[in-house]
């Protein structure tokens, strides 16, 4: 039986795994060590039930022993690295996960790097892996994550963007260069109100190993890099109809990379500042704040009868609400002050008006 990891290895979901049953020994050989339990990348994709594929690729650094062969058969699409991870335990072994039934034989703990094969399969099939496995703690955190991400497609809060790709080297310098694939086209979730605050709650919840990958990342930001490319991926599962068939123009193939499996078009400097205006104004504003409407009774002061004049009203207060946080109620008239109020959006008064 094997206990399987996920880890976020910067670009995708990175699967590797712990054989309980493996051989014990101290690892030996310059740190970072390879892991001593660590499973092979045949043995993760097929307890995954990921389909097999032609050999392979050799690893960047493959670890001794017999935890990583690049001839081990992997799925099509389907990438084995070498991660090094940072994880408790001794200078022999680290400490064996609780899922493993193994027992601790470490005093005194201490954070080391361990080289592990992994499996990093496309983000559509990481899905389906979460969806199907449950896996250690690190595998259920990615699975609500998952499941968050899908929540988000299916309530459509995403948008279009463009980023500009840093690897594919420097812009073209002469306007009359043909452009090339130097950008991507994602679909980038939308997050306010109540979607906010469950993204904290999921940053707060996650393991220190599903973000340990040579360096302790901070979680909010693997966590944002994760659910752009789950919700990315989802888009392109729903839309099976291409947006422009035949792209004659940057932009044509900057919506042609919006669906199917190539997200590569050319980069439009212009067009990718509107988009990320685009995405920042509907993160700040839409939906992180409410109108509310409150009905005040007339004021009797002493207790007494009102008097027949305009005391005796009833009066309606208009205010704004935040929407991931309901105690905090800002009536109409400090907005319009013009006094900041932490938690609320940039320029409030929008909300106001928007009703």
């Amino acid at each position: 039986m094997l206990v399987v990891h996920g880890v976020w290895a910067g670009d995708g979901l990175a699967f590797w795994a712990e054989s309980p049953d493996g051989a014990a020994g101290r690892a030996k050989g310059d740190a970072p060590r390879p892991h001593p339990f660590a499973a092979a990348p045949s043995a993760i994709a097929a307890h995954l039930g990921l389909a097999g594929g032609g050999p392979a690729s050799a690893p960047r650094s493959a670890p001794d022993g017999p935890s990583s062969s690049p001839a081990d058969p992997v799925p099509d699409g389907a990438a084995v690295r070498v991660l090094e991870l940072l994880l408790p335990g001794s200078a022999g072994e680290p400490l064996p996960s609780p899922e493993t039934g193994r027992l601790a034989e470490t005093v005194r703990p201490r954070l080391r790097l361990w080289r592990v094969p992994a499996v990093v399969p496309p983000a559509a099939e990481a899905l389906r892996v979460l969806d199907t496995h449950a896996g250690s703690a690190t595998v259920r955190h990615w699975a609500a994550v998952a499941e968050f991400a899908r929540d988000l497609v299916r309530r459509g809060r995403v948008v279009p963007q463009l980023v500009r790709d840093g690897a594919s080297g420097p812009a073209r310098e002469s306007m009359w260069a043909l452009p090339g694939n130097d950008a991507r086209a994602v679909w980038r979730a939308v997050l306010t109100g109540a979607d906010a605050a469950y993204f904290r709650e999921l940053a707060l919840a996650m393991p220190p190993a599903c973000r340990t990958a040579q360096v302790e990342r901070p979680s909010g930001e693997v966590l944002a890099e994760a659910l752009g490319a789950f919700a990315d991926a989802l888009v392109r599962t729903a839309l099976t109809e291409p947006i422009v068939a035949r792209p004659r123009t940057p932009l044509d193939r900057w919506l042609a990379a919006l669906t199917g499996a190539d997200s590569g078009c050319p980069d439009v400097p212009e067009l990718r500042e509107e988009l990320e205006r685009w995405h920042e104004s509907v993160t700040t504003s839409e939906g992180a704040a409410t109108l509310c409407f409150r009905l005040v009774e007339p004021d009797t002061g002493d207790g007494a009868r009102p008097r027949p004049d305009e005391s005796d009203r009833w009066r309606v207060e208009f205010a704004l609400q935040a929407a991931d946080d309901p105690s905090l109620y800002v009536p109409a008239a400090r907005v319009w002050a013009g006094e900041p109020v932490a938690g609320l959006p940039h320029r409030p008064e929008r909300e106001l008006l928007a009703g």
